[in-house]
């Protein structure tokens, strides 16, 4: 029971008040003075007060349960590759259809790599099995391309990705496998196990610098506009006839013979090797691949005609005064000489004039008397060829 704290103050008031009624000191009695006196009034009701007070219990146990016991998160793992039973995945590399090794691209230029490959093992590829990025650069590939369509076993197929090239100069490589329809992955090589690749290399392209360089001049002008130079060797129809009454003989020989029968040579070039379109701007005749017998100088002047003779038969022997020699020789060193080879405007015109036939012919002859009658064979052997520079 507790005692409300306005009555112990009303005794302690009290108390006071007598000890200050209260004799100075008797005689023989020690005197304690009033304020210790009531002090210690005080103490010993405080005592009493708290003795009184009964002794708090302990709280009443309560049964805590005991904490949860964690049990292992279960998870399933993704499921593991599963190889084909059966028969075999392997691929072999064929060739690549676009962007061989080292291709230059620009920064940036989207470009499709198409692989050539060939189904090397015993499973068919079905339209479940995919083209797969491996390792390297994907240069914005998707990682995943699937198949079209079925590829049987011992079959190619071509397998593309679209890619773009990085933005930096330099050189990027991008490997390849393919991945069948359990998910395991095969490629190339012994065991199927290497992978293919594209390979570019980023940087300024040529195309781009030349146009920088020359940008008054079209490149397929710059192209176009270089001179060709094709030498022609003596074609069919070549051979030589002797002065009538006439023999045909299979080598182009001008000049005379023991009997002082006249040689006359004649020569067919063909021209389908230059396109028909062309401008030819220079003609050379070069017989300086030859022998002689004798001394056929001593004939005169060698000329060359142009004479379109067809099939060489013996009536093709020219007799008479011959004029319009495209090109003129009057010694052996003569032939050598490369400003007389040249057939100058009449021989550009000649040629060009026969390139729609395919064909030019010419005839070689010494002078019109064509035998010295010294009963000797003066006669040049040459291995005739013509020389022509043209633009396409």
């Amino acid at each position: 029971m507790h005692r409300p704290l306005s009555a112990i103050a009303a005794v302690l008031l009290s108390l006071v008040l007598s000890a200050c009624n209260l004799p100075l000191g008797t005689p023989g009695v020690p005197t304690i003075p009033p304020e210790q006196a009531a002090g210690a009034t005080v103490a010993a009701l405080l005592e009493t007060q708290q003795a009184s007070q009964p002794t708090p219990l302990p709280p009443p146990a309560t049964d805590t349960p005991p904490p949860p016991t964690l049990q292992p998160t279960v998870t399933s793992a993704p499921p593991s590759p599963v190889p084909t039973t059966g028969c075999t995945d392997m691929a072999q590399f064929v060739s690549d259809v676009t962007i061989p090794d080292g291709t230059l691209l620009g920064p940036g230029a989207s470009f499709t790599k198409t692989w050539r490959l060939k189904n090397a093992g015993s499973c068919t590829w079905t339209s479940s099995y995919a083209l797969v990025f491996f390792s390297g650069d994907q240069m914005n590939a998707p990682a995943v391309i699937g198949l079209a369509s079925d590829v049987p076993a011992g079959t190619t197929v071509d397998v593309s990705a679209n890619l773009a090239a990085p933005g930096s100069n330099g050189s990027y490589q991008g490997n390849w496998k393919l991945r069948n329809s359990g998910g395991v992955l095969f490629g190339i090589g012994s065991g199927g196990t290497g992978f293919f690749w594209v390979k570019i290399t980023v940087g300024p392209t040529p195309t781009a610098t030349l146009l920088a360089l020359h940008p008054v001049f079209p490149l397929p002008s710059l192209v176009f506009a270089i001179p060709l130079t094709t030498t022609l060797a003596a074609a069919s129809g070549t051979g030589g006839i002797f002065s009538p009454p006439g023999t045909v003989y299979a080598y182009p020989n001008a000049g005379d013979d023991e009997s002082n029968r006249s040689y006359q040579g004649f020569v067919t070039f063909d021209l389908s090797a230059i396109p028909s379109g062309s401008s030819i701007t220079a003609v050379k005749l070069d017989l300086n691949d030859h022998d002689v017998l004798g001394n056929p100088f001593s004939l005169g002047c060698l000329r060359a005609y142009v004479q379109d003779y067809g099939a060489l038969e013996a009536s093709d022997f020219f007799s008479g005064g011959a004029t319009g020699a495209l090109w003129r020789f009057c010694s052996e060193a003569d032939l050598a000489n490369a400003s007389l080879q040249d057939g100058g405007s009449a021989g550009v015109a000649a040629v060009q004039s026969h390139l729609a036939s395919g064909k030019l012919q010419i005839r070689l002859q010494f002078s019109d008397t064509a035998s010295n009658g010294n009963s000797t064979a003066d006669t040049l052997r040459p291995t005739p060829k013509l020389v022509v520079t043209y633009t396409p």
